[in-house]
C-alpha cells in the first residue's frame, strides 16, 4: 500500500491504483488495507471509490479510522463531501 500511495503522490496514478487493487486482492478483509486503498484512490481523484473503501474499512475495523481520517491529508478532497462528513461525524 505504501508503494501505491507513493506512486499516486508522484503522479503515476494508474500504477498506484493498480498496486492498491493488488493489495486489496491479497487482503480483502483487512480494514487497514481498505483505509490505505481509500487514501490512494482519493488522491487519484476517485471519490466514490474512496468512500466505498472507507465504508468497507469501517465495517471491518470499527473505530480504527475515526480520529485520523478527518485530518488525513490524503482525504483533503473528500472533507466537504456529505458522505465523508456523515461517516466521521461525532453524532
Amino acid at each position: 500500500m505504501f508503494l501505491a500511495i507513493g506512486l499516486v503522490h508522484s503522479g503515476q496514478v494508474e500504477a498506484g491504483v493498480s498496486q492498491a487493487e493488488r493489495a486489496l486482492t491479497i487482503a480483502p478483509d483487512d480494514g487497514r488495507i481498505r483505509y490505505n486503498v481509500a487514501c490512494a484512490v482519493a488522491r487519484a481523484g476517485l471519490t466514490d471509490r474512496a468512500l466505498d473503501q472507507l465504508r468497507e474499512g469501517i465495517g471491518r475495523t470499527s473505530g480504527y479510522f475515526t480520529s485520523w481520517a478527518p485530518q488525513d491529508p490524503d482525504f483533503a478532497s473528500l472533507r466537504e463531501h456529505p458522505e465523508f462528513i456523515k461517516l466521521f461525524s461525532a453524532g
